[in-house]
């Protein structure tokens, strides 16, 4: 049976509310298209089959649904979509901390980083709760070398560590960035970093920290 058929099929038992049943063809549906028997692969399947699954008062598979279907908007850059389904994963289960991680990964693959920032710090906040803030810090310093170009979230970075009084870590993190801004042609900015860092009580020679550059 081909993937829209499977689809009506599936509908059918909606209609019926038989949750379960339209699940499992659903879940067969994804199998064809993975298994590359369909070229064109329908993503909102993936959600669909996560509010099914809450209808059926499943809420942990349904979260994996919607985290499978965020994923794979984000991989093909529909990231509005994804975060829409970030959205639900945390309406479903808030506690789920590596979602706030996703959605700043994705805000800032969309150059939004107010929202980027906002969902970094809900993280780190959230880890601490835990206090698992070395796990989070390893985590965010991660994040920061995927987008070394957005000077605002290294900075952040930076004054969250100083503030937890890993001030080596934080003095690490400017020199980055230093590092990062020189890469690009940013002399000027780059100047301006080091600068920042002696007047954070790092004390240093130019020459030495240029030469991390």
């Amino acid at each position: 049976m081909n993937f829209e058929k499977l689809k009506e099929t599936a509908r059918k038992y909606e209609q019926k509310e038989e949750w379960r049943r339209a699940i499992e063809v659903y879940l067969q549906a994804i199998r064809e298209f993975e298994a590359g028997n369909d070229p064109v692969p329908d993503l909102s399947v993936y959600n669909r089959i996560g509010d099914l699954y809450l209808k059926a008062n499943e809420p942990g598979p349904a979260v994996q649904a919607y985290e499978r279907a965020a994923d794979l908007y984000g991989e093909q850059g529909f990231y509005n979509n994804a975060i829409a389904l970030c959205g639900k994963i945390l309406r479903v289960n808030p506690g789920r901390i590596g979602t706030y991680l996703k959605l700043a990964h994705l805000h800032a693959r969309k150059n939004v980083v107010i929202e980027a920032k906002k969902n970094l710090l809900e993280y780190l906040e959230r880890m601490n709760a835990l206090s698992q803030l070395d796990e989070a810090f390893k985590s965010v310093k991660e994040f920061a070398d995927q987008f070394p170009g957005n000077k605002e979230i290294r900075l952040m970075l930076s004054e969250l560590l100083r503030a937890s009084s890993r001030n080596a870590e934080a003095r690490e993190q400017l020199v980055k960035l230093a590092n990062d801004l020189e890469a690009r042609g940013d002399t000027l900015g780059a100047r301006k970093t080091l600068a920042r860092l002696q007047a954070l009580g790092f004390q240093f020679k130019y020459e030495t920290v240029q030469a991390a550059l």
